[in-house]
């Protein structure tokens, strides 16, 4: 009993330290070679150990005995269980290293994956950027080709204008040819006949407006052969030895009578140039260069200003500074004013080649041509020449023309002063309300065309003048003329312009207009039309035609039989008047009903509350009605006394005193005037 008890107990000590039977010196190796008398092994389901233990926290159900299958292990059996271990042991390593190659093959898939992904970006953004640079490509080539295509026409386009400009100059060159010989025929019989001293007053005058523009239509007839041949690169040089300090001052000369008329000093400064210094240039190109430059400076400087021309020498090279006290140029427009056809904003007259020819003839002698200016303060042109030019023969070199051969001054657009007898003789009878003969506004920038109309109008009507639109509002609102002859093309407000503001203005929007223009399109009549413009003559015209136009539209003009007949014939005639004279008509009805009554209320104070002055006031109104304001008051009153006369019972005095009478029988009077019939007779 004792033996077994021992037997046992030395056979728990031999296999209390063996976990891992199947290992090497395990208890199943130990029971094969008998050292041990046998063994067991079992699962040790450490899982279903968790799930008892976590039974047993949360209070759930569990078994108290839990068996695990076990077996035994005997000498019988060890040897057996030892090779199944052994070839699981193999089986596990194999199974390990297949692991281990999957793992490995799955990493490199994975890379290789990586790599695919990697690549398939790559060859996509590479097709991606293929298709750009084609696209791209297709564009590019598409563009140059429209831009090839659009450069063709552009050159086609640049040809055919080139073509059209050489066309348009041969044809003015041909024109200009064949003016010349008419223009001869004009001025010599001119001239013959201004020799004849038994031609005087009005027809010399005339003659001699004759002789003076044909002068300015020779110079620029002469001025377009000029151009054109620059144009064809076809200008010489006839180059002269002259003192310019010499021909300077004689140049000047041509243009003080013009000047001293408006107030304008001259000044010419050589002090900078030596007595014997001597320029070697064509003279004739710098006279008309000079002559071009000077006739600008005249135009717009004002009256009282100044034109200061410098000379100076030095280093074998002359510099001429041309500076005037007028309106200035603004500085984005001094880069063009040489080129050819350019016209600045506002300018007064011209035909935009003047200025290209004088840059052109400066840079024939080499020279250069520039020009300053401050808005407000005035413009300087500023020359460089060299004082010699190569080629120079003096047995080519021509004496200077005399003074008779010379072109004239064209001060056609130079304003001009009158003095106080020559506007009186000008307009004349200007504020005599009861004078037969009206008074015509003529608003033209050229003088000669202004001395022409006034020369038409002055036997029939009186004349007033203004320069352009804006001087001719101001002279319209406060003269308010019969009508008014306007040009269209005029510097500061152009006849359109003029137009739409004189029909806009109450005191002035009943005077007929009358447009003059050289411009003839159906498109430009029509804007005309639109301002509200009554009639459209184009240059050159008839003095007649003019004549019988004018006397048309005063007899033409709607005049209103009465003002507070308040009948069919007189809503009739109101329909027909534009709004602004139906909002005055309105107006002046309403002025005159509210003060009937006021014996004191005048034709001073019923311009006030109209807000016109009294010869707009007198001058509208007769315009409109054929009556003047007084006897449209009186008449209104009068009116106003038959109304009550025939449905009240109130006596002629009380009457008399209501519509604004002092004295009975001046009404008396003034009723048997009007209705042909007393007063009482109505009772």
């Amino acid at each position: 009993m004792s033996y077994d008890v021992y037997w046992v107990k030395n056979r728990a000590e031999k296999i209390a330290d063996f976990e891992h039977p199947t290992q090497k010196g395990g208890g199943m190796e130990l029971v094969d070679n008998g050292t041990l008398f046998a063994s067991y092994t079992y699962p040790t389901r450490g899982d279903e150990v968790m799930l008892l233990a976590m039974n047993i926290l949360e209070g759930k159900k569990y078994n108290r005995e839990n068996q695990l299958s076990s077996a035994l292990v005997t000498r019988d059996n060890a040897r057996v269980l030892l090779m199944q271990n052994d070839e699981t042991m193999r089986q596990q390593d194999h199974l390990s290293t297949l692991r281990s190659r999957v793992d490995k093959a799955a990493s490199d898939f994975n890379t290789q994956r990586i790599y695919l992904l990697v690549l398939l970006v790559f060859v996509v953004l590479l097709i991606a950027v293929c298709a750009a640079a084609i696209y791209a490509f297709i564009t590019r080539t598409r563009i140059n080709q429209q831009l090839k295509a659009s450069m063709d026409e552009q050159n086609r386009m640049t040809t055919e204008m080139e073509e059209m400009t050489q066309t348009q100059l041969q044809f003015f060159t041909n024109v200009s040819h064949e003016l010349r010989t008419p223009l001869t025929l004009i001025a010599g019989p001119t001239e013959q006949l201004l020799e004849d001293p038994a031609v005087h007053g009005v027809q010399r005058t005339m003659l001699e407006m004759v002789q003076r523009n044909t002068r300015i239509l020779i110079q620029l007839v002469g001025e377009i052969l000029d151009f054109r041949k620059v144009q064809n690169n076809k200008a010489e040089l006839h180059l002269n030895r002259f003192y310019l300090q010499h021909e300077l001052t004689t140049w000047t000369e041509d243009f003080r009578t013009v000047a001293a008329r408006r107030g304008i000093t001259i000044r010419v400064d050589v002090s900078g140039v030596e007595d014997d210094a001597v320029l070697i240039a064509d003279r004739d190109k710098m006279e008309h260069m000079y002559f071009n430059i000077m006739s600008n400076a005249l135009k717009y400087t004002p009256d009282g200003g100044c034109i200061t021309t410098t000379l100076l020498h030095h280093d074998h090279c002359y510099t001429l500074r041309i500076a005037d006290t007028g309106k200035g140029i603004p500085t984005e427009e001094l880069p063009h004013l040489f080129e050819r056809f350019y016209q600045a904003k506002g300018a007064i007259g011209g035909t935009g080649i003047g200025l290209s020819l004088v840059k052109a003839y400066i840079d024939m002698h080499r020279g250069s041509v520039h020009a300053e200016s401050v808005e407000g303060k005035g413009t300087t042109f500023v020359i460089e020449l060299p004082d010699s030019q190569p080629g120079y023969d003096p047995a080519k070199d021509a004496p200077a023309a005399t003074q008779a051969e010379k072109g004239l001054v064209d001060d056609n657009y130079i304003a001009t002063d009158t003095t106080a007898q020559e506007a009186a003789e000008r307009i004349t009878n200007a504020e005599d309300f009861d004078a037969e003969r009206p008074l015509v506004l003529i608003i033209d920038d050229n003088n000669g065309m202004r001395a022409y109309l006034r020369s038409i109008l002055q036997d029939k009507y009186n004349v007033s003048e203004a320069t352009n639109g804006e001087q001719g509002l101001e002279k319209a609102r406060r003269e308010v003329p019969k009508l008014v002859v306007c040009d269209v093309m005029m510097p500061v407000m152009d006849g359109l312009e003029f137009t739409k503001r004189l029909k806009e203005d109450t005191a002035t929007s009943h005077i007929p207009v009358v447009l003059l223009t050289a411009r003839s399109l159906s498109e430009q009549r029509k804007e005309g039309y639109d301002t509200g413009a009554d009639s459209y003559i184009t240059k050159p015209f008839s003095g007649q035609v003019l004549l019988s136009r004018i006397e048309n539209l005063l007899r033409s003009r709607i005049m209103l039989r009465s003002v507070f007949a308040g009948d069919k014939q007189e809503t009739e005639e109101e329909e027909k008047l534009n709004e602004a004279d139906k909002t005055f008509v309105g107006r002046l009805r309403t002025a005159i009903q509210e003060n009937l009554g006021d014996s004191d209320f005048s034709v001073e104070r019923l311009g006030e509350e109209i807000g016109l002055s009294r010869v707009q006031l007198y001058r509208k109104v007769k315009a409109l009605t054929g009556q003047t304001p007084v006897e449209l008051l009186r008449k209104a009153r009068l009116t106003k006394a038959r109304q009550l006369l025939e449905k009240t019972e109130k006596s002629v005095s009380e009457i008399a005193y209501e519509v604004g009478f002092t004295s009975p029988s001046y009404f008396n009077k003034c009723f048997k005037d009007e209705f042909d019939i007393n007063p009482s007779s109505l009772r």
